[in-house]
């Protein structure tokens, strides 16, 4: 009689994670950092800095959590996908907090990181073959549960998204339009001003891409004299809107009403809608007006007089303006509604005198933003009444006081104000830009925000931070950049291919296996690859191992990714299969 035959097996789950490695090795993040990062003599382990950085990308880009302490175990329940994708043996070990935490303090020295992150944006823009004409750059910030260091980066600011109690640092990063790819990252105190941290971060860009014909986009804060003097002085070009500091109010409206007043011939500017797979133009519709003018500038920059021409552009968009229109119809009936309630009396109510409504009145006008818009007077009614005599009351006469608010529109006026809605004024001294490209090129390009919101939020999770030691914090942060470049490539990549072969994607929208795009996001590309398994093991002593086979859609992104389509079969033959390793 045969014995039994003696099986030995486990299941692994693979899901998006060959896909991370995949994108991850062709940066070859770590071959950089471990040029770089030189291993400490105690150094324990095959497996390098570069490469437990990788595997950590990894987690994070799965998980969307940045916690040290949630890293070591994760690794460990899928030590066998890890070995064959890292090609070498790991132990759990290899990713404890202590060694992680450590590693972030390298990342967090502003040499090493300089050197590595030039060295990453220039392997990306080579193996990607990437455009680098336009540059975008912000600044946000980011909320710790830490006290405030009052000689550190942690400082109570200005912020959106935190607690006034919490200590925030900034990040200011500077990343390459349209992908929305990181090219430089500085983290500053939380208090810092945004105008100074522009120059910084364009020299950080320059070293990775060189100088000379680039655009650099900015919101107002970079509007800076000195920036765009140096920008001008490194024959690249900058874009930015115009503030009060720059031009004054005055002059603004002047070149404003050049436009209103019919004395410039305004351009039509106008958004061509195309279909994507034939490149087709389906609409087109206007979208702004605008002209421009010159100006001779000039500033000292390291010594050195610079002089340049710089084009000013004055521009009304449509949507600005409608958007602008709506807010001040609000104010207005905002404004109606306080005034009136001023007069109104109720329980419990204190009672205004006649002056004390009209200085309240005046107040609301201002609060809402309505002077000259709006007028409100204020009125009195005496009402006289005879009460007879009653008892030991002699008969009087009673008068009675109404307060009333006549409340004035100034059809005028509002229209006037409405007609300057949506202007704002921007600079260049890009020299052959059309005004629409300009305008295409402020408004229509990757939205940095999406990559703060991909850095704070999911799939990166960095906000609220749980680290307690600063430079842990910039650590983190200048790692998370590097994931935020993985992802934007993912993405990147994939529309790129789809649009070079006119094809479209379908089978990444939960309940939607039809639906068909040419933009899917790297979250949902990602996504697309759950419940991949693989059964490994042995019969009496004899290696197995199964694969769960991939789908059209999954095996169409292997490809658009530009990965190897048998990148999961060929993974197989590097598992070693411990029986130890499940107890």
């Amino acid at each position: 009689m045969k014995g039994k035959a003696r099986v030995e097996i486990s299941v692994v789950r693979l899901d998006e994670l060959p896909v991370l490695f995949g994108v991850i090795e062709r940066l070859e993040i770590a071959r950089l950092l471990d040029e770089e990062i030189a291993r400490h003599a105690n150094w324990i382990g095959a497996l390098g800095i570069g490469g437990v950085v990788s595997g950590w990308l990894a987690f994070i880009l799965s998980t969307a959590d940045h916690r040290l302490n949630q890293v070591e175990d994760w690794v460990e329940q899928r030590r066998e996908i890890y070995e064959a994708c890292l090609k070498c043996e790991i132990r759990g070990l290899d990713f404890s907090d202590d060694r992680l935490a450590n590693i972030l303090d390298k990342l967090s020295q502003a040499e090493v990181w300089e050197r590595f992150e030039t060295g990453l944006n220039q392997q990306i823009i080579r193996v990607y073959e990437l455009k680098t004409e336009f540059v975008r750059l912000d600044s946000t910030t980011i909320s710790t549960y830490t006290a405030v260091n009052a000689e550190g980066l942690l400082q109570l600011g200005h912020s959106k998204d935190k607690r006034p109690e919490d200590a925030q640092l900034k990040i200011q990063l500077a990343i390459l339009d349209p992908l929305g790819m990181p090219l430089a990252t500085q983290v500053v105190a939380g208090n810092s001003a945004d105008d100074p941290l522009y120059l910084p971060a364009i020299r950080a860009v320059q070293k990775s891409i060189g100088t000379g014909g680039k655009t650099y986009i900015g919101d107002v804060k970079m509007a800076a004299l000195k920036t765009r003097a140096s920008l001008a002085q490194s024959k690249d070009y900058y874009l930015c809107p115009l503030g009060e500091l720059q031009l004054s109010e005055a002059q603004q409206k002047i070149l404003i009403d050049e436009a209103l007043r019919g004395k410039v011939k305004l351009s039509k500017i106008k958004r061509e809608r195309r279909n994507l797979l034939n490149n087709e133009v389906l609409a087109r519709e206007e979208i702004a007006l605008g002209y421009g003018v010159t100006a001779m500038l000039s500033s000292i920059v390291n010594d050195q007089r610079v002089s340049w021409t710089e084009r000013r552009l004055i521009i009304q968009s449509k949507a600005y303006a409608k958007a602008e229109t709506a807010q001040l119809d609000k104010r207005l009936a905002r404004a109606e509604t306080q005034l009136h309630d001023l007069v109104v009396r109720r329980q419990g109510k204190r009672r205004l005198t006649v002056e004390q409504i009209r200085t309240v009145a005046q107040q609301l006008i201002v609060e809402q933003r309505v002077e000259g818009l709006l007028s409100a007077t204020v009125s009195t009614t005496q009402t006289k009444r005879a009460i007879q005599r009653y008892k030991d009351a002699p008969a009087r006469t009673q008068t009675h006081v109404t307060l009333s608010i006549n409340i004035k529109l100034h059809p005028a006026a509002i229209k006037q104000a409405k007609q300057r809605m949506g202007w704002r004024i921007y600079a260049t001294n890009h020299p052959k830009l059309t005004l629409s490209q300009i305008v295409l090129a402020y408004r229509e390009q990757y939205r940095i925000e999406d990559g703060f919101s991909r850095l704070k939020g999911r799939p990166l999770g960095l906000a609220p931070m749980f680290l307690q030691f600063e430079s842990r914090m910039t650590g983190l942060i200048h790692l998370l950049t590097i994931a935020l470049r993985a992802l934007t490539l993912i993405e990147f990549g994939v529309h790129r291919q789809l649009q070079m072969k006119r094809e479209t994607l379908a089978g990444i929208y939960a309940g939607q296996k039809g639906r068909r795009t040419t933009r899917p996001s790297a979250e949902l590309l990602l996504k697309a690859f759950e419940n991949i398994d693989a059964v490994i093991g042995s019969v009496n002593g004899a290696p197995i191992a199964h694969l769960s086979p991939l789908t059209l859609t999954q095996s169409q992104i292997l490809s658009l990714l530009g990965l190897d389509p048998h990148l999961y079969d060929n993974l197989l033959s590097r598992f070693n299969f411990r029986k130890s390793s499940k107890k």
